[in-house]
């Protein structure tokens, strides 16, 4: 007998409590809608969904220092200053993440502000970002949404960060691409001291809300924020908690706010070095605010394991579906367009303990034939928040379409309780669409029906299910003389400045594929070439009778990529390049002056190979290096070579620098 379940859709306000219809029957109710939902002083926007509190006690260490700094282990970056911005949202985000990185992989990286604002922003044309100026204020979920869809991160120095850019051309902001890949971001509702600590120990640091009032600052560098002595404001900033010190004295905080005990986290700021101990300061454990929700995210430098993204959610998670039911499935059903294989899935933990089975019809996209899913993942996650799962064993899709579906469990501590995330159409979110016959719902596989037969409400709030799937294809089409964009399924071809045509290659399983002139893929291109303003097509050749264009354009991007200053290194014209004489004890941090809209890296030699970032260390000593700007059409470039001096006195004759002109 098919079973049916009792569900709400709620958008679920910070603290708000879970409520569950008891009819029978399917009803879904809109609780609250995050279109009232208002960005605070300072930057931070209250969430409009959030996951459950922990109903149990995290696992792992089992006790903790009484004082910890990341700093002591070098996991924490520069701090930064987001200047006349409310992006304090998006140098949490970084700073959080380049500590993982360092804490994880040992390697230092400098992630773009820059590229978060513009890619969260509707500024400029741009149809995935929230409606939100670019350098206005956001949160965690507006973050997380830009690292799981697959925009960023992308580094510092190839998208700088500049509080003036407040608009540009989203072509300037698609160009750039995510160098990494987003592994989780763990969210914890109503945190302890204890599960924020594991987060900074695990992750090098963590993510944190706060209200800040300059009347709570005290001349020790100590904040609390006490709601026992004024009327509660909601969080306005975001902060970065790299530490702790269990007896940093409850004496040092301002007398009018004074916590009961002792204690308190070492926070990173970002409103530069002026502010507090050198951008950082101590704020209460008791602050009424700080533990509401602590978060950090593990992001991968490494090359990711799939190439392609099938996702409804791009504004990511805004709602939450919940139903009285032991199990509850979800299913998407996706295009495979040129994917070969299902490489994993991505979706939200609203509830901490959850057990996951995940499913795949990898042979006709239907989310209610099932016998043809089968089960590739099984497992539970203890902390809500965002997952990209590996799938057990990779799934090869024999058809045109396939379908994905996620079976939850109720956790112990909430029994009949289960939930899912949604993304719904909002006052922030802009635009969305609605895909009929595409989500489906049920108690179990073989009970599915669609999100818009379950109620049509969902179908008027545009809702999509919070369920990515991760692809990898083995087609890959490359220009010689340009790059080469994916959109909605079709190829286009962005020509230099500098030329009207490129040679055009299409390979599959390393085999090169003929293109064609005319959308019957009849008539071959023989010459290999594409020019501007053309439009061609190719066969998918996998079985499949899909079939693909290209259109060609040259881009209307500046290609002027020149190095007007470079710090204190001067322009040696003998030399044919800019020598710096600088301390031997001293680190170099590059402040270049280049064309408008251009971008500038560091490199060994030779021929630009081994980026070492903007930042040269004491220990690297006289040496020659390349820098490269790069223009805004992000393949025209210039090379610069830079000789760095570390010693007292005067310059060595130019000929002791091995003819620094050959390298130039």
């Amino acid at each position: 007998m098919k079973r049916t379940i009792s569900a709400i859709l709620a958008i679920i306000m910070l603290f708000s409590c879970s409520v569950f219809a008891q009819e029978e029957h399917l009803q879904v109710t809109l609780l609250q809608d995050h279109t009232a939902e208002q960005t605070s002083a300072g930057g931070y926007v209250t969430p409009s969904a959030h996951v459950l509190p922990r109903q149990t006690l995290l696992k792992g260490y089992s006790s903790y220092p009484e004082t910890y700094d990341s700093r002591d282990s070098g996991l924490i970056s520069a701090v930064a200053d987001q200047e006349s911005t409310d992006l304090c949202w998006a140098f949490t985000q970084t700073a959080v993440a380049e500590a993982y990185v360092a804490k994880a992989q040992e390697a230092q990286v400098d992630y773009s502000e820059n590229h978060i604002k513009f890619s969260t922003s509707n500024t400029g044309g741009n149809s995935l970002g929230h409606l939100r100026g670019a350098n206005e204020g956001g949160n965690e979920y507006i973050s997380l949404a830009y690292l799981a869809r697959g925009n960023g991160f992308v580094l510092e120095s190839d998208d700088p960060f500049s509080a003036e850019s407040s608009s540009r051309a989203i072509a300037l902001t698609d160009q750039r691409y995510a160098q990494g890949d987003l592994e989780h971001m763990k969210i914890i509702e109503e945190a302890s001291v204890e599960e924020a600590k594991e987060l900074i120990m695990e992750y090098g640091a963590a993510g944190a809300s706060m209200y800040f009032d300059i009347a709570c600052f005290s001349g020790r560098n100590a904040y609390c924020y006490s709601a026992s002595s004024v009327e509660l404001q909601p969080a306005n900033h975001m902060i970065t908690l790299i530490g702790w010190d269990d007896h940093y004295s409850k004496d040092h905080f301002n007398p009018q706010m004074s916590p009961k005990n002792d204690g308190a986290f070492i926070a990173k700021n970002s409103w530069g070095k002026a502010f507090g101990e050198q951008g950082y300061f101590y704020i209460s454990y008791e602050d009424a605010w700080v533990l509401s929700s602590v978060f950090a995210t593990a992001y991968s430098t490494e090359e990711a394991p799939y190439n392609g993204i099938r996702q409804y959610d791009y504004y990511g998670v805004n709602g939450t579906l919940g139903a009285e039911s032991d199990t509850l499935v979800y299913a998407a059903a996706y295009d495979t367009q040129d994917a070969a294989l299902l490489e994993g899935i991505g979706t939200y933990i609203m509830n901490p303990g959850t057990r996951v089975e995940v499913y795949v019809n990898p042979y006709n996209g239907s989310c209610t034939d099932a016998a043809k899913f089968r089960r590739v993942y099984t497992g539970t996650f203890e902390e809500g928040g965002y997952y990209r799962i590996p799938l057990d064993t990779q799934v090869p899709f024999y058809g045109s379409r396939f379908a994905v579906a996620v079976k939850i469990y109720a956790t112990a501590g909430l029994p009949n309780q289960t939930y899912v995330p949604l993304q719904l159409q909002s006052g922030l979110t802009g635009q969305c669409e609605f895909y009929a016959d595409t989500f489906y719902l049920g108690t179990d596989l073989s009970d599915m029906e669609s999100m818009e037969t379950i109620d049509a409400e969902l179908k008027s709030y545009k809702g999509a299910l919070c369920l990515k799937a991760f692809t990898r294809s083995d087609l890959s089409v490359s220009a010689e003389n340009g790059t080469v964009r994916k959109e909605d399924g079709a190829y286009r071809v962005v020509l230099a400045q500098d030329t009207a045509s490129s040679a055009l290659h299409i390979r599959r399983n390393g085999q090169e594929l003929p293109f064609y002139i005319n959308d019957l893929c009849t008539q071959v291109k023989n010459d290999g070439k594409v020019q501007e303003g053309g439009t061609y097509y190719f066969k998918a050749e996998d079985g499949t009778h899909a079939r693909y264009s290209i259109t060609v354009e040259r881009s209307t991007l500046s290609n002027q990529c020149e190095l007007l200053a470079f710090g204190n290194a001067l322009w040696n014209e003998e030399a044919g390049a800019y020598i710096a004489n600088i301390a031997a004890d001293s680190a170099l941090i590059p402040e270049a002056s280049v064309s408008a809209g251009a971008s500038f890296a560091l490199y060994a030699l030779p021929e630009a190979v081994g980026r070492i970032g903007k930042s040269i260390t004491p220990n690297l000593y006289s040496t020659r290096l390349q820098l490269r700007v790069t223009a805004e059409d992000g393949f025209t470039a210039r090379d610069y070579p830079l000789v760095i001096y570390r010693a007292p006195g005067t310059l060595p004759e130019l000929r002791d620098w091995d003819a620094v002109s050959d390298w130039a």
